[in-house]
């Protein structure tokens, strides 16, 4: 199929998703978001405005300008203001050029300080003074936007009137040869990609656009699905597979589809192997049907998830841009929702136009680029090619369709034997307002209504962490709950239940602290039944799958330590009951060590809690859960218990400098700080407070920083920050290190000031009062109750009032005062 034949199909495509039939070549325009209100400043700089108040008191602020960067540019953005100001750049800096555009990005700006909105918006229109290209300003957060277009009304006076846009109708796709790109590198990967034409301009803000992301997705899910199962065949260690898309919003050039593996060094011609005979495999069969409509099914929650979410600031700065520049649609993502759940095409039909996209996509040796970082210094360019075009040719002349089913259907094996309890209490949940029940065989189950929610969040909190298991080695914590993952469950082998529970939309995953095992996720309202059935099997029928165990074992030992867990080591040394990863620690040993665990563990299910939050009926729950909770095995010995464990953190700061791919600069502070629900806040806003510092020592040395609260309630109560600072333009971040010691030194002699105090309070009262809105965050809510042992959510309001800033800086001082790692990555 040729690319004007795509257009084509996919213009059809989205004809038929709009169960509409429409004149030639045209779509009608998708409505824009409601939030957004767009127009034209008497300089013709078009505006954008959005009132997102998700970040209470910060407004971010960006210009897009059709022109290079010239020097004057480079000259005239004042960071020494922006620092002033509270401002950190964000991972693009201050100013950056893509596609031959010029770019200002101003994020998280503390509009809640007097003037410092307006005086940021003054040096705004500056910059866009130093311009007579078309360019477009972008203001996003908590504004009030009647009083926002008066200001860059009076401030766009200082723009000389700008040059008409440009007619931008001259792009025209044509094929090209294969590019081959061999890179130095510390992490080794193997990656292709193809490039399609753009989606015109006319186009771009109606349902095509849509209908060609759809498709997109639908590609990467079953490319996915399909290459781990080849290379666990292959028995090839992987760490990571990756997709890299470029699409019409992102670029006036040609879009691409790219998909990276990464892998040990020496595996990378056999990984590259694979990912080649996959893709020639795909070309010449298709995708079955089933397939197609199991990965559209895996596929649906995460869609209908983010039909629900607010878009975050920046995501609103970059849509309004790409729509400026290229007529990108500005659709709210419930309408993406909407047409990518629509049944009005037959299963049938749907799976062969998305064969047709992908077959026009996976050409050959065209319009391909293949890529190598960390490639060894023997691999040619030619040689790259054709190893990459051999294996394309064996999986295009395989003899015969591969099975890459995902066995949705198998689930008869998930059948529990009936075993029906009865409700022996049911009170009032005392943490979300929601409801306790209490079975006749001790297992408690509560439920936290949200209405509208089209799907729901679970959490299965069973007492009994990592202390239990004897002799752990330092780093084999955080392998423990993966271990899950391999075990044949319900009659199916364990890949196939994975993806049983995939194609159902349910999402599952465990982790393990000191005390608690936890297995969480999501999945659609109607899949309650299903999830439960699968919970009992993997508790009461598992048997480990040795070939994926092996797998298992081979990709972990090739993966890195990440920088939290080699941090956290460091804070900690000898301590092994951290949920970190080593990979040097990784065994068949440690498979069988979680073994034994869960055969502990799932033995006492009534040892624990199951917890639940979704737009549910009450009663419809319960109804179901009478069902089936008495199919789990229980107990009659004492709660596991709290075991003893050697715990101890360093005091004072100490610093390290080591190699590696994560290049930033790293800082954890720990405080021996109890835990109250009157230091859960103000550790929040102490966060905010050390942001705020930073922004004020370091917007002029192009370093990005977040700060991560966090705490520890066993086996010991401490508070901690995590600050991550990173390099806009990748250089060594070393020289910034005093700069950081200045402004965590300042934090301890410095009260902090009541006008931001007060801000961060609202700001904080906003954050949890949005997670106590969400299934999601009410299971984060009854996690910290019941597997914490912590109540940080009742009277929230109330008790982020009561921060006072002794309390803050009593805290500050502390985290400054305690231990501290510094961690460098040149």
């Amino acid at each position: 199929m040729t690319f004007k034949a795509l257009k084509h199909l996919l213009f059809a495509t989205a004809c038929l998703f709009l169960s509409r039939s429409m004149p030639a070549q045209t779509l009608p325009q998708l409505p824009a978001d409601a939030n957004i209100r767009q127009g034209r400043l008497g300089c013709g700089a078009a505006y954008y405005m959005v009132v997102n108040p998700a970040e209470k008191g910060y407004t971010y602020v960006a210009v897009v300008q059709m022109d290079s960067i010239t020097s004057q540019k480079r000259e005239q953005l004042d960071q020494a203001f922006l620092s002033r100001m509270g401002i950190l750049p964000g991972r693009q800096g201050f100013l950056s050029q893509e596609e031959g555009n010029t770019y200002y990005r101003f994020p998280r700006i503390p509009a809640f300080r007097t003037n410092v909105l307006d005086s940021t918006l003054l040096h705004t229109f500056a910059q866009m003074a130093l311009s007579q290209e078309p360019q477009a300003i972008v203001v996003s957060g908590d504004i009030d936007p009647v009083d926002l277009k008066k200001k860059m009304d009076i401030f766009s006076m200082l723009v000389p009137r700008l040059r008409e846009t440009p007619d931008q109708s001259s792009y025209s796709w044509s094929p090209r040869n294969p590019d081959i790109f061999l890179h130095k590198g510390k992490i080794a990967s193997t990656s292709v990609s193809y490039a399609s034409a753009r989606i015109p301009r006319e186009q771009m803000n109606t349902a095509q656009a849509l209908v060609t992301d759809m498709f997109r997705r639908e590609f990467e899910t079953v490319l996915r699905h399909r290459l781990e199962k080849n290379l666990k065949e292959e028995e090839l260690p992987w760490t990571e597979i990756r997709f890299i898309h470029t699409d019409s919003n992102a670029t006036a050039g040609d879009e691409q589809y790219g998909v990276q593996i990464l892998t040990a060094p020496e595996h990378l011609p056999a990984a590259n192997w694979v990912l080649s005979r996959t893709l020639g495999e795909w070309e010449r069969f298709g995708v079955p049907v089933q397939e197609f409509l199991d990965a559209k099914d895996a596929l649906e929650p995460r869609i209908l998830q983010k039909g629900k979410a607010t878009p975050s600031n920046e995501e609103y700065l970059e849509r309004c841009m790409a729509h400026f520049l290229y007529g990108s649609t500005l659709v709210p993502f419930s309408e993406e929702a909407r047409l990518f759940t629509r049944k009005n095409i037959p299963g049938e039909m749907e799976a062969q136009l998305f064969n047709s996209f992908s077959s026009a996509l996976l050409q050959q040796l065209t319009n391909l680029t293949l890529s190598y970082t960390a490639a060894p210094d023997s691999l040619s360019s030619l040689e790259a090619l054709f190893r990459y075009n051999l294996g394309w040719l064996y999986g295009w002349a395989s003899p015969e369709e591969k099975d890459y089913s995902w066995h949705r259907a198998d689930t008869a094996g998930l059948e529990p034997a009936s075993a029906r309890v009865r409700i022996s209490a049911e009170k009032p949940e005392s943490v979300t307002g929601g409801t306790l029940w209490t079975f006749s065989n001790g297992i408690r189950v509560a439920y936290k209504q949200i209405k509208g929610a089209d799907s729901f969040h679970y959490a299965l909190q069973l007492n009994g962490g990592l202390s239990q298991i004897q002799d752990l080695k330092e780093g084999e914590g955080g392998y423990i709950p993966e271990v899950l993952s391999l075990y044949n469950t319900g009659g199916m082998q364990a890949s196939a239940f994975r993806d049983c529970l995939a194609s159902n939309g349910v999402e599952m995953k465990a982790r393990a602290d000191l005390n608690s095992l936890y297995i969480q996720g999501s999945a659609p309202s109607d899949r309650l039944t299903f999830l439960l059935k699968a919970l009992i099997s993997l508790s009461n029928d598992r048997f480990l799958n040795n070939a994926d165990a092996q797998a298992f074992i081979r990709s972990g030992k090739a993966g890195r330590q990440a920088v939290p867990d080699r941090m956290d080591a460091l804070l900690s040394p000898h301590y092994q009951y951290t949920s970190g990863k080593l990979p040097e620690a990784l065994s068949l040993e440690t498979v069988n060590k979680a073994g034994r665990y869960f055969q502990e563990r799932f033995s006492q299910v009534n040892d624990g809690i199951l917890l639940l939050s979704g737009g549910m009926d009450p009663d419809a729950v319960k109804k179901i859960l009478l069902r089936y909770m008495g199919s789990f095995r229980t107990g009659k010995n004492a709660s596991a218990s709290r075991r003893q464990v050697h715990f101890r953190t360093l005091s004072g700061v100490t610093t390290y400098a080591e190699d590696g791919p994560d290049q930033g600069l790293y800082v954890l502070m720990d405080a021996d700080t109890p835990i109250t629900a009157l230091n859960y806040p103000a550790l929040l806003i102490a966060a905010e407070a050390v942001r705020s510092e930073l922004a004020s020592h370091l917007a002029d040395a192009g370093l990005t920083v977040t700060v991560e609260p966090r705490f520890i309630t066993y086996p010991q109560e401490r508070l901690r920050l995590f600050i991550q600072c990173r390099t806009v333009e990748r250089k060594d971040p070393t020289p910034a290190l005093p700069a950081v010691r200045n402004a965590l030194r300042s934090l301890a002699s410095h009260s902090v000031d009541s006008k931001d105090l007060n801000a961060w309070k609202q700001l904080v009262t906003s954050q949890m009062q949005s997670q106590l809105s969400t299934p999601e965050g009410n299971i984060k809510t009854l996690l910290a109750r019941y597997g914490a042992g912590k109540d940080l959510s009742s009277h929230y309001k109330e008790n982020v009032n009561g921060v006072t800033a002794d309390r803050v800086n009593e805290m500050l001082k502390a985290l400054a005062g305690g231990g501290r790692i510094e961690y460098i990555v040149p």
